[in-house]
């Protein structure tokens, strides 16, 4: 700290007491030392570091005690390791803890704490004084005779907290962690960054920045990947002038340094060559060093790598593009607004090619993401609340596919098993529902149904083309899927085996998608021709009205003036279109709700047990109840009543203190389940999918 400090503006001090002090005595005991110089009472120093605030605000945090040596031997030992003396502690009524204020020498800047041991167990101790060193006096300059400090009239709070275990990735927060923006397929999109080459992560960086804007946590996790430390420090977050601190910059700062300092409670105790500790956070981010593994195995993982790369790269690549819709203006041809190109690959047409690219992505990207989080737990490199987050995503992940895999075991073993009577099932329901059905309803729909009067010579054209085709398909297609159901089911329950229940539900899904292919083609015939008939009625009508579109001003409708042959022409074509327009709608429909039988069971059924075997927070629930300090909300204070025994000398030789107990305040279940909503949608979706289907609507709107 460099500023001085205001001591006639400061109103609040915080002072931070650890259930347990470390014992700091074996870093400043030197046998022999002349400058040792070790008193004979039971008081003791002690060690932590001053914060500083909002100019009325303060916090001391208190980390460990060392045996009454002088008090600038002991701040010159402890200084490598980035603490300070903060003050004494003695037990009540002992001469030490009515040292003279004369022989304290403090350093400009920080505060001198004369506290008295409560003997009750668990109560933190009392404040007999405070000294706020280097006042600001009247004319502006410090005051730098320490010896005139005088107490500091400010409230004080004494706020216990047990330490959070740092291997078990505890902490505290102020904010609720989030999981979403690295959780899921994020988290596998995101972590692409690691299979960038290191030279090559400045311009992946500007290349993402430019085509892509990803939220700022996911910006922050990914330049945790990349080990950028410039671009890394950019994104946490800068503290502003110190004269535009807002209130409770110092309660913030001293949560991260009992986080930081967690991480190093251990080790202070128990071996005292110690690095510094802030140079974690003050020092360079390196990089992990390169493994030491044989030649030989890192050549195969390289391998197996760029295989799995290669068919990642097959599934996504575009086998048909469909062509941009263009208007011609001015003899300039233009693409025409709100289109986009249409591809069409492996993954967006057939579920099992999107769930074997998911798999890829984490068998390319978890191993490296686990080797890179475990060497910044390590190293502590990087805050544990900066890699909670991403770790439990990761790992998340891990039990996931574990969890798949075996109950893809087990229904791999129940299909072999009943395979003979699943596929007869699968015959009888397939001949039942995919071709007499079909035929039947086509039949139906010839005939007037529901005594709806429907054009004979257009309902008999949908009638024979419709039932021609269904059994051209049958013959051609369906019969030798269902001649070989047996192999298919042999085929799915030995590929669940190895890959997961959920590549079970994709193949079933790809299988029920090609076995009704013809309901999928009619759906599309009608659908189209329906929303031609639409297209056609809705023109002609602005001709009777006087009106039409102009295509130059975005489709705005503009007065216009027909002649008398234009609008007999109009009203001939209106009255043969609007005629013949429930014949059309009435086929539609019946498709169209046969299409969204198949729709919903792929988005209601397939879709939302893929979210739940893919995406479901299994590990943050167990989390949640096994350790819930592992995914802080944020904190409360616990107010303790003062101990008895304190009546007795409390009220002469104590300040008023408050007494608080810092606690952590677990996530909620919900907020665990944030953006979980966005996995299954598609369950959400299938009421609104049969309100489209009935108006003449796509089932699934177009992604934006």
């Amino acid at each position: 700290m460099n500023a001085a400090y205001d001591v006639a503006g400061i109103d609040s001090l915080l002072v931070f007491w650890p259930e347990k002090l470390v014992d700091l005595s074996h870093r400043v005991s030197a046998p022999g030392n002349v400058n040792a110089r070790k008193t004979a009472d039971d008081a003791s120093l002690l060690v932590g570091e001053v914060i500083r605030g909002h100019s009325h605000e303060a916090a001391v945090v208190v980390v460990g005690q060392v045996q009454d040596f002088d008090a600038d031997y002991v701040s010159h030992e402890v200084k490598p390791i980035g603490l300070s003396v903060v003050g004494r502690i003695s037990f009540p009524g002992s001469s030490s803890g009515m040292r003279s204020r004369a022989s304290i020498k403090l350093q400009d800047g920080s505060v001198w704490l004369s506290m008295l041991r409560s003997r009750s167990q668990g109560h933190p101790p009392a404040v007999e004084s405070v000294l706020f060193a280097g006042e600001v006096l009247s004319n502006g300059h410090a005051n730098d005779d320490y010896a005139s400090s005088q107490p500091a009239s400010c409230g004080v709070k004494v706020i216990a907290y047990s330490v959070p275990n740092a291997r078990m990735l505890q902490y505290f927060a102020l904010e609720s962690l989030r999981l979403a923006p690295v959780s899921g397929m994020k988290l596998v999109s995101t972590a692409s960054a690691l299979l960038v080459p290191d030279v090559q992560l400045s311009a992946y960086s500007r290349l993402l920045a430019t085509n892509a804007a990803p939220s700022k946590l996911e910006n922050k996790f990914l330049q945790l990947l990349m080990l950028d430390p410039l671009l890394w420090q950019s994104f946490r977050s800068v503290s502003p002038h110190q004269r535009q601190l807002h209130r409770g910059t110092a309660l913030r700062r001293a949560v991260e340094l009992i986080n930081r300092l967690s991480a190093q409670h251990a080790r202070l105790a128990a071996s005292p060559a110690l690095k510094n500790i802030n140079g974690a956070s003050n020092g360079v981010l390196s990089r992990p060093q390169s493994d030491s593994r044989p030649g030989l195995l890192a050549r195969l993982c390289d391998s197996v790598t760029l295989l799995a790369l290669a068919l990642q790269g097959v599934l996504q690549r575009p086998l048909y593009t469909a062509r941009e819709h263009t208007v011609m203006i001015d003899g300039v041809v233009r693409r025409r607004p709100g289109s986009k190109p249409t591809s069409f690959s492996l993954t967006s047409v057939s579920a099992s090619a999107r769930q074997l690219d998911v798999r890829i992505s984490q068998l390319v990207v978890a191993p490296r993401l686990a080797s890179r989080l475990r060497y910044l737990r390590k190293q502590q490199k990087l805050p544990i609340d900066e890699i909670a987050a991403p770790y439990i995503g990761l790992w998340n992940a891990v039990w996931l596919i574990a969890n798949d895999i075996i109950l893809g075991y087990a229904a791999s073993v129940l299909l072999l098993q009943y395979r003979t009577e699943l596929a007869q099932l699968s015959r009888s329901l397939s001949e039942r529902y995919l071709l007499e059905s079909v035929l039947w309803l086509l039949s139906w729909l010839e005939n007037w149904p529901a005594g709806l009067k429907l054009n004979t010579e257009l309902s008999l054209f949908f009638s024979d083309a419709y039932s021609s085709l269904t059994m051209a398909w049958h013959a051609q297609g369906l019969a030798h899927v269902v001649a070989r159901l047996d192999t298919v089911i042999a085929a799915i329950a030995l590929t669940g085996r190895f890959m997961g229940v959920t590549m079970v539900l994709c193949m079933v899904q790809d299988l029920v998608s090609v076995c009704t292919l013809h309901i999928t083609i009619f759906y599309t015939l009608s659908f189209r021709t329906m929303r031609a008939f639409v297209y056609v009625l809705s023109s002609l009508f602005d001709v009777f009205r006087g009106k039409k579109r102009n295509a130059l001003r975005g489709g705005r409708l503009d007065n216009a003036s027909y002649e008398l042959d234009q609008l007999l022409l109009g009203t001939l074509l209106f009255t043969l279109v609007a005629f013949l327009f429930p014949t059309v709608y009435v086929y539609y429909l019946a498709f169209g709700l046969l299409r969204f039988g198949v729709v919903a069971f792929e988005a209601g059924v397939v879709e939302t047990c893929l979210a739940l075997l893919n995406h479901l927070p299994l590990f943050a629930l167990m989390l949640r109840v096994k350790d819930p300090h592992r995914l802080p909300s944020g904190v409360w204070l616990q107010k303790i009543k003062a101990p008895a025994e304190e009546d007795a000398y409390g009220d002469a030789h104590t300040l008023p203190t408050g007494r608080f107990r810092l606690r952590c305040r677990p996530l909620a279940v919900g907020d665990i389940f944030e953006g979980y909503a966005q996995h299954v949608a598609g369950l959400f979706e299938v009421p609104s999918m049969l309100l489209r289907c009935i108006f003449g609507r796509s089932l699934r709107p177009p992604p934006s």
